[in-house]
Formats: structure tokens, C-alpha cells, sequence
């Protein structure tokens, strides 16, 4: 992640999201997935893998960067935690820097406009990673592993974790 400031264009456009003003002169389709886009320019932020992959991934880059300060051991995206389900991957960062013991660290970047959003978008999240890992987090447990979901929305106006 760098530090550069945003382009003008860039910068007007945040202002107009952040704002609630158009983004688009006239609503249109989007070119990814065929849907009415609007206006309002949301369905850019909610229809946007790679981007919202490359997001999620700074986001817990700058989280193994900061927890291997004190964790050298410290890792990204380590698979086989859960023997029954070993390519379920609850761990965007498995460090011992954060609690004190050995803990999956799960990061999440949701969208408050998304489908399924609900009233908070971050709480809706955990919701979800816990429903999602919840069946295994006694397995995990008895490997002296800690789960903890990690769920900032895309305004960073909440963050939450478990």
C-alpha cells in the first residue's frame, strides 16, 4: 500500500459517494456482471472482485507486517488448519502476536451497501464468518488455535472483531 494521495478524479469521486451525490450522469449496466448500475455509483463497490481482493489483501499485509514485529513466525494464508476441511482457510494471518497465544486472524472488508448487508454491515460479517467457521472452532481449538474474525466495512466507520 502506498502512500500517494489520490488523483483529483479519484478524490471527486470519493467525495460524491461519501456524499450520497451521483457518480454517473445517467444510469447505465454494469460491464462485469450485466446489472442496472444506477447512479449512485454502490454497485461499483459491491461488484468488484479484484478490487475488493486487492483491498482485502493490503489490508492483511499491513496486519502480518505489524504482527511479525513480534511474531517472526507470523504467516499469510496458511491452509490445513482444520484437518476435516483443509483447504478452508481461516486464517488470513496466523500469528502469536495478537492475544498472546496462536490465533487465525480472518479479515474482512465488507461493503454497508451490499445484499445482505443488513442494518450493520460488520456485525452481519461476523455473523457470518462465525456461522461459516463455527463447526470447526472446537477442532481449531484443540490445535491451539484462537479464531477471530477481524471486519472493518469499506467507509472504516466500524470495525469489529469476535
Amino acid at each position: 500500500m502506498g502512500t500517494e494521495a489520490l488523483l483529483p478524479h479519484e478524490f471527486l469521486t470519493a467525495v460524491r459517494l461519501r456524499l450520497g451525490a451521483s457518480v454517473y450522469v445517467d444510469p447505465g449496466w454494469c460491464s462485469r456482471c450485466g446489472s442496472e448500475r444506477g447512479t449512485d455509483g454502490w454497485h461499483a463497490l459491491c461488484c468488484a472482485p479484484s478490487e475488493a481482493t486487492r483491498g482485502h489483501n493490503g489490508v492483511r499485509d499491513v496486519i502480518h507486517g505489524l504482527a511479525s514485529l513480534s511474531d517472526g513466525a507470523a504467516r499469510t494464508e496458511v491452509p490445513g488448519l482444520i484437518a476435516a476441511r483443509p483447504l478452508l482457510r481461516p486464517a488470513d494471518v496466523l500469528t502469536t502476536a495478537a492475544f498472546g497465544r496462536l490465533t487465525a486472524l480472518d479479515v474482512s472488508i465488507v461493503a454497508p451497501h451490499a445484499a445482505g448487508a443488513g442494518a450493520d454491515a460488520a456485525a452481519t460479517q461476523v455473523a457470518d464468518k462465525v456461522r461459516r467457521y463455527g463447526p470447526h472452532l472446537e477442532a481449531l481449538a484443540a490445535d491451539g488455535v484462537s479464531y477471530r474474525p477481524l471486519v472493518w466495512t469499506a467507509w472504516a466507520g466500524r470495525t469489529m472483531t469476535r
